[in-house]
């Protein structure tokens, strides 16, 4: 197991990265406890981490020749910063950029994704939400300004953040009108919210590799099917203005069921794209059987 840092975009990541620095602490960071562990070793995974761009990017990958080979590229807390910053996340100026003083923005991760696409195995993009708000780029076009970057970069699942529904049901659901990437997230029931329903759903399933591309590890495609669960923080109902229409649900429940309706398809590898939390994914890893990595 490896931990390795990478150039982060703000304070806050920094501060992730020092604590990324032991391996040892990254059974705590990641919510992946013994019980955890002890899956990732039947299922023949093993974990590297690593931060980048205000990204996190896992590389799930067995022992030689055992297995099935994943690389998750994961963000999450992506805050429409559609620009290049400084490390402190404050704005980067010509003065900046000549001194490579700037770090992020759109162009750069998704150059990153391009490159890891082409060069691991399997690989799996997601993001875990809050992508909206942060800068004057949404504050002046709100979420159309992150639809089109977000097909672009090809992402595969997404879960929702509180943020996303800091402007109401109505923005997020301008958001999600023609959106062809599913987005999962079972501890919000959306039933009775008629501009969100019908707009995700608990659970997805990703079919990773290709049999005539990069990284085909000569597993059948039940083998290689991905089953991503979405857990958004309850929270959101106070922090955020969801509207009186949303129920936010019990996360242990709720990734509970969502894991056995992937198991019930036949899904062997489960992992849980999460927004809830450190404390919360602790007792997701600690009181939910069935999960591989959150």
């Amino acid at each position: 197991m490896v931990v390795t840092p990478f150039r982060s975009q703000s304070n806050r990541n920094r501060r992730r990265i020092e604590r990324f620095t032991k391996a040892k602490h990254m059974a705590k960071h990641m919510a992946i406890n013994s019980r955890i562990f002890s899956f990732l070793k039947t299922l023949g995974i093993s974990l590297g981490v690593g931060i980048t761009l205000g990204a996190m990017i896992l590389l799930i990958g067995p022992p030689k020749n055992e297995g099935l080979t994943i690389s998750i590229m994961h963000t999450n807390d992506f805050h429409a910063r559609i620009d290049q910053v400084t490390f402190d996340g404050s704005r980067c100026r010509p003065k900046d950029a000549a001194e490579n003083k700037c770090y992020g923005g759109i162009a750069r991760q998704i150059a990153l994704i391009k490159k890891l696409r082409e060069t691991e195995p399997n690989p799996l993009l997601v993001d875990a939400g809050d992508r909206f708000q942060g800068s004057l780029f949404y504050n002046s076009y709100k979420s159309a300004v992150l639809k089109p970057f977000v097909f672009l970069a090809g992402y595969q699942a997404m879960t929702l953040g509180n943020h996303e529904f800091d402007d109401g049901p109505e923005e997020l659901a301008r958001y999600l009108n023609n959106f062809s990437i599913p987005v999962v997230s079972a501890t919000i029931d959306a039933s009775k919210e008629p501009l969100l329903v019908g707009k995700w759903r608990n659970s997805t399933i990703v079919t990773v590799g290709n049999a005539s591309g990069l990284g085909f590890d000569r597993n059948t495609i039940q083998d290689r099917r991905i089953g991503v669960i979405g857990l958004t923080t309850p929270s959101t109902a106070t922090a955020a203005k969801p509207g009186p229409n949303l129920r936010f649900l019990d996360p242990v429940k709720a990734a509970r069921d969502a894991v056995a309706e992937l198991q019930a398809q036949g899904v062997k590898r489960i992992i849980a794209l999460s927004h809830l939390g450190l404390g919360e994914d602790e007792k997701i890893a600690a009181q939910v059987d069935g999960i591989a990595v959150i």
